[in-house]
């Protein structure tokens, strides 16, 4: 039995790295100052005990990162006469020294692990052919007034309640840093 594999020994591959790091958040009680005064006289905060933050939250994100492929494991199984094969790759880490191990998210281009981070960075939207302002303001987290403001700019008067058309998304989001992809319709089978 043949058996090809994806990557060999020795492969330069790609994979997405996580870098996901955590994010302090001001406190709202003494906004960030670490006191409340009261009657003139200064306390310390009673939500943040003094540390300006309440809580740090998880801020998800991932780079592309090149490896090499060290190890190419391969296993055969037999259900009720079907063959399967399994495979898993091998990456040394230079810095650690350890083994880790990817299962689908390596990579032959970089331009192919970009794509795959920023998908996990949930920079890439997927959006239908168009929707109401608002509903878009609130896939991207920016302000209707921002969308209105630059549609505007472009000769189009609009409100929050108006239509934005899949190429004005694509064109506003990419001033942000996203990337808008159209939705997959749907076949409706009668």
């Amino acid at each position: 039995m043949k058996i090809e594999t994806k990557f060999n020994v020795g492969d330069a591959v790609y994979v997405c790295r996580n870098d996901s790091t955590y994010e302090e958040e001001q406190c709202k009680i003494c906004e960030g100052t670490g006191n409340v005064i009261l009657k003139g006289k200064s306390f310390c905060c009673p939500e943040c005990q003094g540390n300006k933050f309440t809580y740090t939250k998880k801020v998800r994100r991932f780079t592309p990162e090149i490896r090499t492929i060290r190890k190419v494991i391969v296993s055969i199984s037999n259900s009720n006469g079907n063959i399967q094969v399994h495979t898993r790759y091998e990456t040394k880490l230079n810095h650690h020294g350890s083994i880790a191990e990817y299962r689908n998210i390596m990579f032959a281009t970089e331009e192919e692990a970009e794509y795959r981070c920023k998908e996990l960075n949930g920079e890439i939207i997927k959006v239908p052919n168009a929707m109401m302002i608002k509903e878009f303001a609130d896939r991207i987290k920016v302000s209707p007034a921002e969308i209105i403001k630059w549609l505007f700019l472009r000769g189009k008067a609009v409100s929050n309640n108006s239509v934005i058309s899949f190429e004005d998304m694509k064109e506003f989001a990419d001033g942000y840093g996203f990337i808008c992809e159209k939705e997959e319709e749907e076949s409706i089978d009668g």
